[in-house]
């Protein structure tokens, strides 16, 4: 019986024996678990910035958490620099260690220099890193300013003094005279050098104080306490009346040594009127809008014709106001009496004609012999305010733009329905 349980019982020790020899070696007493070292890589790219890259590295314990610091220096024409600290943690349950989670924030300190950019500087992960930077400072280069970077907008106004709304896009004036705009920004009506649309309000740039703005369709115009007008956007039809027909994203002047009184945006073309009273308009003259017949070739006057620069309106009537609309203008005169040019095709010219060209580059006198204090004009209909206060309107009436309680087109002034009074300040 001796024999048979000794052979059983060497077999099992042998057996342990190799068991235990694989088992680590027991840690010393105060000696640390086996450590895990993982690494994290994270690469931020973008279109102007070629690349950056911040590598961080943690090592998981049994100590509950750990960190890392890394620098982060990406390069490009405006030389950008940066820095980055991501913070890395872990929980150790066992002595086997977790993966670390790396948050990491970069600081990059931008600056772009063509033309007079101003500098900034901007937080954001780096998770998202130079790629989200893209949509802050890239512009596409459409003409003068346009290549500008948009700085973070800070320091908003808390109030206006004026407003002005264009086709897609609105502008606001300061109590100081700076001018802020917001809104569409595709041919760079928004004055911020970019054409980036904002729907918050953007700063115009160059330092200008504004006595008074006007939004036209793509395009804005302002004017400085001295009286000189500065245009900026859409210039296809020569709207910023700077000569060209090159869009530009900052603003820039009108030609000549003109002092306005007041500049009105429209539809493709602008006005100013001086403080001696002469009406000056530029840009598209495709009805006759500009007030001058560009083309004397041309048998239908006005038609097919642009102006690139301040043009003196026909006639003899001294404004003391002037409104552009979309392919039409009218003003004021000291007087009361009122006029209008360019297309008539709805009967906004309020002369009492309409036809379905109708280019007419020379003011024609407003009938009904109202006195008015002032007028305004719309897409294709137009409105005035008499001194008693009543509301006037004529052209399109297709959808009550007249107010008269019909939808009846008019050539001639109808009174608003039923209005009572109104005091100066209408707007179309």
């Amino acid at each position: 019986m001796r024999p048979l349980i000794k052979r059983m019982v060497v077999p099992v020790l042998l057996v342990a024996g190799l068991l235990w020899g694989l088992l680590p070696p027991p840690a010393a007493a105060g000696q640390a678990a086996p450590t895990a070292t993982p690494t994290l890589v994270a690469t931020a790219t973008n279109s102007a910035t070629p690349t950056a890259g911040v590598s961080a590295s943690a090592s998981a314990t049994s100590t509950p958490s750990s960190s890392a610091t890394a620098t982060a220096s990406p390069s490009a024409s405006g030389t950008p620099t940066g820095t980055g600290t991501p913070e890395a943690s872990s929980t150790a349950t066992s002595a086997r260690a977790t993966t670390p989670t790396v948050v990491a924030t970069t600081t990059f300190a931008v600056t772009v220099t063509p033309t007079g950019i101003a500098s900034g500087t901007f937080a954001t992960p780096v998770t998202q890193g130079l790629s989200e930077l893209t949509s802050l400072y890239s512009g596409p280069s459409a003409g003068p300013g346009m290549t500008r970077p948009r700085a973070v907008t800070t320091n908003l106004p808390t109030s206006f003094a004026s407003i002005t709304a264009g086709g897609s896009h609105t502008c606001a004036l300061t109590a100081a005279g700076a001018a802020w705009c917001w809104g569409g920004n595709w041919n760079g009506q928004l004055g911020d050098g970019t054409t980036l649309s904002s729907t918050v309000p953007v700063a115009v740039t160059g330092g200008n104080t504004f006595a008074s703005i006007s939004a036209g369709a793509g395009f804005t115009c302002g004017l400085n306490a001295n009286g000189t007008a500065y245009c900026w956007g859409s210039n296809g039809n020569g709207q910023l009346g700077n000569g060209t027909t090159t869009s530009a994203g900052i603003p820039t002047a009108v030609s000549g040594s003109l002092k306005f009184a007041g500049v009105t945006s429209g539809g493709g073309h602008a006005c100013g009127w001086t403080v001696g009273k002469v009406a000056y308009c530029w840009g598209s003259n495709g009805s006759g809008q500009v007030g001058v017949n560009a083309d004397p070739s041309n048998p239908m006057p006005g038609m097919n014709s642009n102006v690139t620069s301040p043009q003196a309106v026909q006639g003899l009537a001294a404004f003391t106001s002037v409104s552009a609309g979309d392919s039409h203008t009218c003003g004021v005169t000291a007087t009361g009496s009122a006029y209008c040019w360019g297309s008539n095709q709805n009967g906004q010219l309020g002369n009492g004609l309409s036809a379905s060209w109708a280019a007419n580059p020379v003011p024609s006198v407003v009938t009904g012999l109202l006195a008015f204090q002032s007028i305004t004009t719309g897409g294709t209909h137009s409105c005035g305010i008499v001194e008693s206060g009543q509301a006037y309107c004529w052209g399109n009436n297709s959808s009550g733009n007249l107010g008269d309680n019909t939808t009846t087109a008019r050539n001639t002034p109808a009174a608003v329905f039923d209005t009572g009074t109104y005091t100066k300040g209408l707007s179309a």
